[in-house]
């Protein structure tokens, strides 16, 4: 039989547990007609680099994915070094700006989100312009 529960899945109730034992991410992604980044910490002890490789097996060949794995993080995508343990999560930390750029880059790739255009005022240098495709404007740049 299957190992006992523990953690936050045994407080969970039985048919999400039973409805996960069919469900294999990869596969079910494989089927979607959908561009997909795909991130992994190295350092993650969750989602292992064993799952990684079944993303890599399953969506690898395709152009419209992008599997990335960051050597020194963790499932937060906070860097260490070292073994990841959940004592880990207690530190405060943050992700790590390359993560944030691959996943801006990504959806800015996409072409669904126009990115910005910031451009100095001649007349007052501390109010920028504010370019998107449509129009500019003044204000506070968001």
């Amino acid at each position: 039989g299957d190992p006992p529960l523990t953690g936050a899945l045994a407080a969970g109730p039985a048919s999400y547990v039973i409805d996960l034992r069919g469900y294999h991410p990869p596969t079910a992604a494989r089927a979607l007609a959908l561009p997909m980044l795909v991130l992994q910490g190295e350092r993650d002890y969750q989602v292992t680099m064993d799952d990684f490789g079944a993303w890599r097996t399953a969506l690898g060949g395709r152009r419209d994915v992008r599997l990335t794995s960051y050597p020194r993080l963790n499932h937060l995508f906070i860097a260490g070094t070292g073994a990841s343990s959940p004592a880990e999560y207690q530190v405060e930390g943050h992700v790590d700006g390359q993560v944030v750029a691959d996943i801006a880059g990504w959806v800015l790739a996409q072409g669904a989100v126009p990115a910005p255009r910031v451009r100095r005022s001649t007349s007052s240098p501390r109010s920028p312009v504010i370019c998107r495709p449509t129009a500019c404007s003044r204000g506070p740049v968001r």
